[in-house]
């Protein structure tokens, strides 16, 4: 009964931990906000299912503990379709409706989350049925609530740490699914109910959990293809012609690390599509990362583009992320006389990943041979806090701030700390999310990103914040005040042209620039870098 008790409440938790990470994943929304509202609405359920047992099924025990795992373990599969397939239809559909007709695209997101809870709320009645079957079959209900909570605390240690990494939620959500189902078998079995309807039902669920395996790949390709793709096809074509459409274009190639997910595309000439689809093309957690058409424009802008401003060449230079590598490489091209760069990044994962990729190693070798470079594997904010070394220049390669975990990267507090281990006459530059078009509905109190960042940093002691790059957007800011402006004359004539065009200083007030205490980011304080 205890071991039952254990895998079934371990089966639960893992359910509503996986549907949290599932529906930020699509949503692209605050992770926070999504754990947060999944979590209040799943134990909401839990009580829900409870309450309607007490209610209306009180002296049923047994017989319906196996029709409800049998539900859960038939329903979660098709639930997680479910949400792709939404997913899939806001993307097509819904989000290009609010666009056109109510102006509100940026609020598709958040209509999402909240649609998608009709998911959790059914699995989570479901399985508030069980706990007081257990507690009604079993008089140590002191022992069942405990391993209850054990389970709860297994299950948060054991999904996002060994086992979405290695074989992401989809595979997650199998793999409870058959955890689930082998506990119905063994329920059956040990209490030797091996009715005929039983054994059939066993057969039926291992039928569908098995095709469920057998499409998960195609569906979540379909996903993927959906959210790449999308904006630039024909919107005269149905959800039913894209089928036929991305049948034509090769599998997206997917993988997650413990700390985010990568998709890598392979260029495709036989449609109409953005020029980054043209290319071959990597995202991080669905966010450009590096294209092989206009690479270039973003890390010579950051690495060229920030000598040039700061008129001389740094000595000792601090990389923070970049784990692609092509920073490195092209503070190794530019600045050739660099005695020291140290390199931080979080994810083992990434770094080994890019440096095997081809053909991208053709281009960042030298950020992994260099003698020069000293790469560490750290949190970024560890790593500087504990740092006691001076820098002449650090360069910042973040992903960029969609949510308040990476929110603390863009904080006041490690900015402070950034200004420490800074040497004098020395600077930071990282690329910036810029939001200039008017053509949008905001929230009414939202604030500009630009003004968050001028604000948070001004506070952190900078005294000169300077943004540039009508393209790649990037800001570069110094402890002293200095009048900054680009030399053209001393550009590298190794940048390449499109380079140059985005080496323009971006005026503040054009940009709505505001700087206020209000607006400055902190830890204890998240802002909201989108609406």
């Amino acid at each position: 009964m205890n071991f039952l008790v254990f895998i079934l409440s371990f089966c639960s938790v893992s359910y509503q931990i996986l549907l949290s990470y599932i529906i930020a994943d699509v949503s692209e929304s605050s992770h926070v906000f999504v754990y947060s509202l999944t979590a209040g609405v799943y134990f909401l359920s839990l009580g829900i299912g409870a309450y309607i047992y007490n209610t209306f099924f009180s002296k049923k025990e047994l017989g319906l503990l196996i029709k409800i795992e049998s539900w859960l373990i038939f329903l979660v599969p098709i639930f997680i379709f479910g949400i792709y397939i939404s997913a899939i239809i806001f993307s097509v559909i819904v989000g290009p409706w609010m666009q056109s007709e109510l102006n509100l695209f940026y609020y598709k997101n958040i209509l999402l989350v909240f649609c998608l809870q009709f998911f959790v709320i059914i699995i989570g009645i479901l399985s508030g049925f069980e706990l007081p079957i257990f507690l009604k079959i079993s008089p140590k209900t002191g022992m069942i609530i405990f391993l209850n909570y054990v389970a709860g605390l297994f299950a948060g240690l054991l999904l996002p740490i060994f086992i979405i990494p290695n074989i992401d939620f989809f595979g997650s959500f199998l793999f409870v699914s058959y955890l689930n189902f082998f506990i119905l078998a063994y329920l059956i079995y040990y209490y030797k109910v091996f009715f005929v309807k039983n054994i059939l039902l066993l057969v039926s669920l291992s039928v569908a959990l098995f095709l469920s395996a057998s499409y998960k790949d195609n569906i979540f390709n379909f996903y993927l293809k959906t959210h790449y793709f999308n904006a630039e096809l024909n919107k005269n074509n149905n959800i039913f012609d894209l089928k036929n459409i991305f049948n034509k274009i090769s599998n997206i190639e997917h993988f997650r690390t413990k700390y985010q997910s990568i998709d890598v595309i392979s260029p495709y000439t036989t449609r109409k599509l953005p020029d980054i689809f043209k290319t071959f093309s990597i995202f991080l957690d669905k966010k450009t990362q590096i294209n092989l058409l206009d690479w270039r424009v973003y890390h010579e802008s950051m690495v060229a583009g920030s000598i040039n401003l700061f008129k001389k060449n740094p000595k000792k230079i601090l990389v923070l992320g970049g784990g692609d590598g092509l920073i490195v490489s092209q503070i190794l091209k530019f600045i050739p006389n660099s005695q020291r760069i140290d390199w931080v990044e979080l994810d083992p994962k990434v770094m080994q990943f890019f440096k095997n990729l081809s053909p991208l190693n053709l281009i960042n070798k030298s950020a992994f041979s260099s003698k020069k470079v000293y790469s560490y594997i750290e949190d970024a904010f560890h790593f500087v806090k504990n740092s006691k070394n001076k820098y002449d220049a650090i360069f910042i390669d973040f992903p960029l701030p969609f949510n308040q975990d990476l929110s603390r990267l863009y904080s006041v507090e490690f900015y402070k700390l950034l200004a420490k281990i800074l040497s004098k006459n020395s600077y930071i530059v990282a690329d910036v999310l810029l939001i200039t078009k008017k053509n949008y509905i905001f929230p009414k109190n939202f604030i500009l990103p630009q003004s968050i960042f001028s604000s948070t940093l001004k506070d952190a002691g900078f005294k000169s914040v300077f943004f540039y790059g009508p393209e790649e957007p990037f800001l570069f800011a110094q402890i002293n005040k200095k009048s900054l402006s680009f030399n053209f004359k001393k550009l590298s004539k190794k940048i390449s042209t499109k380079t140059k065009k985005n080496l323009i200083k971006l005026n503040n007030n054009s940009l709505g620039v505001k700087i206020k205490k209000e607006y400055i980011n902190s830890i204890f304080k998240p802002m909201s870098f989108i609406p």
